[in-house]
């Protein structure tokens, strides 16, 4: 590949330019545009005959504008005569006539609108329909540039006509693969757009007939199954306890599944393998029934048949849904005139490929093409596709075999000296025709093709360039970006792989020169290496996770870049010879998680930053609130929607202030006139006026400053919707018609639609957090890759094959997976190459030995691209593929890597839990000083946990007392063992009495009644029998017990809360067998409480700050000694977690209530107070209760104006349905109240707040004043 001189490059042919990153593309373009309209070495040419095409329409603004600076710069150079600039000054030299030249650039300068700059779709629809004739396009079609809409049709159209219309267990099966026509669509969208082959093919009637056999066979082995009573035989086999197939979950489950139409049931993903002939085995034990006359085969045979039924379905059904859903597609589009980009490129490709194969036409549009446009050159064409590449090879393919049509080899040689000026007029014509003909540049660099998902095709532009002559193979070898030493340090990383872009000979590293010399980063007056590796070691010298990986490093950078800008506040931090800024930084990410964990890292140090990314505003939280105050100004009567748009937040309204606003009658009387005159408003002046007047009424704008942390971004993402509403009310009749359109904008926003992209909301001075896909063609002056280790391994199928044709493999079989995965790797080295060429005078690079998966102990680096080029070095021996890469491992290579060139390395320990450092303050200057100089040697341990109260309560020092009728369905981790020493002593045929005391116990039976209790209307025991039936599916009971649980569950919504209060939470000198003397009475039972009145399931997440056991026991222990527990949990850090039963609120106060399964006796009298007392006590319910409680305070504190515990508290109830009924009111209700003083102890203790002076408890709860009935159960 020989290197590009732009004045003697030749203006005809075929030739490929090969640019690398930094090496003047777009200046190389803007030069040979200019020697067309000169008419250096061709004839003379206008702009509307030069076709430029790149891939996006922000490209082809650009490259039109820097044509036109060049074209002014080059027209007042050739006023003059003479030129600072070498590359005009030659033309000058050799210009036959400047003046005319002048002429020519000053015209072309002025003709740029018209120029022939084009997207490729462009291009393709500016063909098609100028040339509608020769191309046989339609006359009458419109362009759309999103055609989802019109796939999802399509989509759904294929499920209706061939999916739900299966036979029901053929549909059963592939439901399990497609859900949803969506789930389907996500499958085979980028298949269908990038045109991909499937590496087998299956038939669809066949499929359905393999699972017609496969149907046969379960209906059989299920009728074998219970005719032979076979989980009877399990259940008695005195299997190994550990084994799942003989536990009686999984013998209820099978035992349920045999009785249904169902074809699988699933056994932790083991399927039909859990009864095999080998699992049987593994499960017998000393003293285990022989199980041998019992034929296990037949689950292997089903677990084969089922496999092979969904591939089958899987195949046959995904290249059916292809085919069928592709030509859906088409038939909508064509039906309603429509044409999609994709179409526009189809299009203009079917005609010229059907021209070149007609003798009568010789390709009509083709040469019609390319007499319009004697040159193209195609920027960007590493990112080309086979459809792209066709179009412009059917164009200007001859170009190849003859580069200068009709012209001798002397005169090619001496037109591409430069020295055309001197061929005679004759000759000149001939030139100019076969010139005129056959141009044809790509410009690319295919260490830069990044796109594959969005089409792009690096094989193409491989089979593109093993096309061109390799004599008409070019290159840019000079970097204009970057410092030396950073272009130096990048050269060497690159070559010194073994591995290189993976495509060694179609994608050659060449080293590139610096084209200039400057000044490099300097801190505190010492020059910084240009190439900085910052690796994050394990303390084991294990691999590490990426999530762990990417907080530290994310921290390490913030810090570091905290510490140079606060350095540059005294000139300390500077390049060339300027202080830093902080625009002047840009960390590159994958995605917008690490965006979202470096931009944390960053506010933590109080460094601003902004992401930069394509995202649409409409999926912005700010859209949804506009959109509930669009609705409520188009509706000025519905009250309630006024509300609900004034509770977003977009208003910033709290609780207190909402609840003011609402019931001061003055305040709320004017907002209810005001909404009139807004609508009034809409309706005269347009829409953004009224909207404008609402912001202002409220002081919309500043709310969200002051009281949101995004305040700035949210500000700018309403100025921008409402621009948007406001454009689009002007093409729109009536309010309904815009509402409906910005509802849809929400459901499908567009996040490639220019207009609707997020803007900056600040020309301040950012840290700017882009994608790396997003950086390509930008450059920054300081660039931090903290997560280069990362990578997500190919998850389907798709890859190239040994033809460069693009194969899905529906199955996923490993060695099409890894065939995709070679082909992410590749790309990932791309990618990797992308990011670091992107800094001017300095890179950092996060780098640690990433997990492999989720294990703790296997490497993945090498599967990176960091790993792979670091792990391939030239300079050592062929890294062994089982080697199990550690630290160590990484180090030396990249130790090796610094002899050579300007490169730093540091290293940091992992620690368990990282906090960045401080921020810009003058405070902060010490510890950031210091922060530079030390380092972590060993991790420092924060405890950040979440926890729960069953994981406080397992940690204690047991006192040797029993622990009473266990509760089945809380906590079933915490009681496994005794649930399942419980579940033994049921059979499953119960020949005891149907009761509530007979029924079924252990973790299952626990978990149903739960099931039943939170999905029924209370108010509502009707609802009992289906619910208990839909319940019963799940979790296996038998429907001889039907009857029994609707009445026994009807007698526990409808049985009274009357119950004893526990006062010995508030009575230390009362010991626990006493009886209380203080009861607590609601003439309330859960069927009388509507809806309205519950929250079912409310989970909650308490922080907890630096939380010490001692603390936590004195608390827990005052006020509650008789139920003294010595707790022995670690320093907690982090929020307990927890889930309430049911929160109720009646006469003004708010309850817990939690149901509990525990069995205490066969008799309602076994549940009294002192056995409910014993089982609280045993299993330690009343920490439940307090930590309930607590977030129940919590809760309401937030939710509630002028909350009081006294006042708005009730308390808990503890239901032990079994002994609920009413005849017995009383018997299974124990009620709880914690002091005020212990919680609002243990709430300062979780707050990290400091011991308040010790609080005595009172004798007794006497509510200051009467509950308010004020309406609260509009909180949930």
């Amino acid at each position: 590949m020989q290197p590009l001189n732009t004045f003697t490059f030749p203006l005809s042919g075929a030739s490929l330019i090969e640019a690398s990153a930094g090496t003047g593309k777009t200046f190389t373009i803007v030069n040979l545009y200019i020697r067309l309209l000169l008419g250096h070495g061709c004839e003379p040419l206008g702009v509307e005959q030069i076709l430029v095409v790149t891939f996006t329409n922000a490209a082809t603004g650009e490259l039109k504008e820097r044509i036109r600076q060049r074209l002014r710069q080059a027209y007042l150079d050739f006023f003059a005569k003479a030129s600072q600039d070498d590359f005009i000054q030659q033309l000058i030299d050799q210009s036959d006539n400047v003046e005319l030249d002048c002429q020519r650039l000053a015209l072309a300068s002025k003709q740029m609108d018209e120029a022939a700059v084009y997207t490729i779709h462009g291009f393709c629809h500016k063909a098609l329909t100028e040339h509608a004739f020769e191309s046989g396009a339609m006359y009458e079609q419109s362009f759309i540039l999103d055609e989802s809409e019109w796939l999802k049709m399509a989509a759904e159209d294929y499920w209706r006509k061939h999916v739900v219309t299966l036979p029901q267990h053929t549909l059963q099966l592939l439901l399990k693969h497609w859900s949803t026509p969506d789930a389907m669509l996500k499958g085979i969208s980028r298949l269908l757009s990038q045109h991909a082959t499937p590496y087998q093919t299956a038939d669809i009637d066949s499929a359905i007939k393999s699972v017609k056999q496969y149907a046969e066979q379960v209906a059989k082995l299920k009728q074998w199954w219970l005719s032979n009573d076979i989980s009877q035989q399990l259940s008695k086999a005195n299997l190994n306890g550990r084994a799942k197939l003989g536990k009686l979950p999984t013998l209820q489950d099978m035992q349920a599944f045999c009785k249904t139409d169902l074809l699988q049931i699933d056994f932790d993903k083991t399927g039909w393998q859990l009864f095999s002939p080998e699992q049987v085995a593994k499960a017998a034990k000393k003293g285990s029934e022989d199980l041998s006359h019992i034929d296990f085969s037949q689950f292997e045979r089903l677990q084969s048949m089922l496999l092979g039924c969904q591939q089958n379905l899987i195949l046959a059904f995904s290249q059916h849904a292809m085919s069928v859903v592709s030509a859906n597609l088409a038939s909508h589009k064509q039906m309603l005139h429509l044409l999609s980009p994709d179409d526009l490129l189809l299009g203009l490709q079917r005609a010229i490929s059907q021209q070149a194969g007609s003798d009568d036409k010789v390709n009509a549009l083709a040469n019609t093409i390319r007499q319009n446009y004697p040159v193209a050159l195609i920027d960007e064409f590493q990112d080309t596709d086979p459809v792209q590449f066709e179009v412009f090879q059917g164009i200007y393919g001859a170009s190849n075999e003859e580069p200068m049509l009709g012209i001798s080899s002397e005169t090619r040689s001496y037109i591409s000296s430069g020295a055309s000026s001197d061929i005679s007029s004759e000759t000149h014509s001939d030139v100019r025709s076969g010139l005129s003909k056959a141009c044809w540049i790509m410009i690319g660099d295919p260490k830069q093709a990044i796109y594959a998902f969005r089409g792009a095709d690096i094989f193409t532009y491989i089979k593109a360039k093993d096309w061109v002559d390799h004599k008409r193979h070019f290159t840019l070898a000079t970097n204009w970006r970057s410092a030396p030493k950073l272009v130096k340090a990048i050269n060497q990383l690159f070559e010194s792989s073994r591995k290189g872009f993976l495509f060694e000979q179609s994608i050659p590293f060449y080293p590139v020169q610096a084209g200039r010399d400057f000044a490099g980063l300097t801190i505190e007056g010492e020059a910084v290496h240009s190439l900085d590796f910052q690796h994050l070691c394990s303390e084991q010298n294990l691999p590490i996770s990426a999530s762990d990986a990417s907080t530290q490093l994310a921290i390490a950078t913030a810090n570091q870049i905290s510490h140079w800008l606060h350095l540059a506040q005294t000139d300390q931090a500077q390049i060339q010879n300027r202080a830093i800024t902080a625009s002047d930084c840009c960390v590159l990410v994958r995605n917008r998680n690490e965006a979202q964990v470096i931009k944390h890292a960053l506010s933590a140090v109080n460094v601003a930053s902004v992401f930069l990314a394509r995202k649409s505003v409409f999926a912005t939280p700010i859209a949804v609130d506009l959109f509930r105050l669009l609705k409520a100004l188009s509706q000025p009567t519905d009250e309630r929607l006024l509300k609900a748009a004034l509770m977003s937040e977009l208003f910033t309204f709290d609780a207190q202030q909402l609840d003011n606003l609402f019931n001061d009658e003055s305040s709320w009387q004017e907002v209810l006139e005001q909404r009139f005159y807004w609508h009034q408003t809409w309706q005269k002046q347009g829409l953004i006026r009224a909207i404008n007047q609402v912001l202002q009424h409220f002081d919309v704008e500043q709310g969200l400053i002051k009281h949101q942390t995004d305040g700035l971004r949210r500000v700018t993402d309403l100025r921008h919707l409402t621009e948007l509403l406001q454009q689009q009310s002007l093409q729109l009749v009536g309010e309904a018609q815009l509402i409906h359109w910005f509802e849809s904008c929400l459901l499908e926003p567009d996040h490639n639609n220019d207009g609707q992209q997020i803007r900056l909301e600040s020309d301040a001075n950012l840290v700017q957090i882009i994608t790396l896909h997003s950086s390509k063609g930008l450059e920054f002056p300081l660039v931090f890759i903290p997560f280069a280790s990362s990578y997500k391994t190919a998850q389907q199928a798709l890859y190239h094959n040994e033809h460069q044709q693009l194969e899905v493999d529906f199955l996923i079989q490993e060695q099409n997976l890894q065939k995709a995965d070679f082909e992410r790797l590749a790309e990932d080295i791309r990618l990797f190459y992308v990011a670091v060429t992107r800094a001017v005078y300095y890179c950092s690079i996060g780098v640690w030995n990433i997990s492999l998966g989720k294990s703790k102990k296997v490497s993945g680096f090498g599967q990176s691209a960091l790993g792979c080029l670091l792990m391939s070095s030239k300079d050592e021996p062929e890294t062994d593929p089982e080697l199990t890469i550690t630290d160590q491992h990484i180090a030396q290579r990249i130790q090796a890597l610094a002899a050579k060139c300007d490169l730093s390395y540091r290293t940091f320990i992992q620690v368990q839990s990282a906090t960045p450092q401080g921020g810009i303050t003058q405070n902060s200057e010490a510890k950031l000083r210091q922060l530079k100089a030390l380092q972590l040697t060993k991790p420092v341990s924060r405890a950040w946990r979440l926890t729960s109260y069953s994981a406080i309560s397992s940690q204690q020092v047991h006192l040797d007392m029993p622990a009473p009728g266990q509760d089945e369905g809380q906590d079933q981790v915490l009681h496994l063992v005794q649930s399942e020493e419980l579940a033994e002593q049921s059979s499953l045929n119960s020949e005891l009495t149907q009761s509530p005391f007979s029924f079924e116990r252990g973790a299952n039976a626990g978990s149903f009644l739960h099931g039943v209790l939170e999905n029924i209307d209370l108010q509502k025991p009707e609802q009992l029998a289906k619910v208990i039936t839909q319940q019963s599916t799940w979790f296996g009971i038998s429907e001889e017990w039907h009857g029994c649980l609707e009445n026994w569950l009807t007698e526990v919504l409808l049985a009274p809360f009357s119950a004893q209060a526990e006062t010995a939470m508030e009575t230390p000198t009362q010991t626990p067998t006493q009886t209380p003397t203080q009861t607590q009475t609601l003439v309330i039972s859960l069927a009388q409480l509507s809806a309205k009145q519950v929250k079912v399931e409310m989970e909650f997440h308490m922080p907890l700050h630096e939380v010490k056991v001692g603390d936590f026991n004195r608390i827990i222990n005052q006020y509650s000694k008789q139920y003294a527990r010595d707790y022995q949990f670690e320093q907690l850090n982090g929020m307990i977690k927890g889930f309430i039963d049911l929160m109720f609120e009646y006469d003004g106060k708010f309850y817990v209530a939690d149901y509990k399964s525990n069995h205490l006796g066969d008799s309602y009298e076994h549940y009294h107070y002192s056995a409910m007392e014993e089982a609280m006590t045993g299993h330690d319910y009343h920490l439940q209760a307090i930590l309930y409680t607590l977030a129940l305070h919590r809760w309401l504190k937030h939710k509630l104006p002028n909350y009081d515990y006294k006042t708005h508290i009730g308390g808990a109830y503890y239901l032990f349905i079994r002994g609920m009924s009413q005849a017995t009111p009383g018997n299974g209700v124990y009620f709880v109240l914690p002091e005020l003083s212990m919680i609002q102890a243990l709430d300062d203790l979780f707050l990290g707040k400091p011991p308040a002076k010790t609080h005595q408890p009172s004798a007794e709860h006497q509510p200051d004043k009467k509950p308010q009935q004020q309406g609260q159960l509009d909180l949930w």
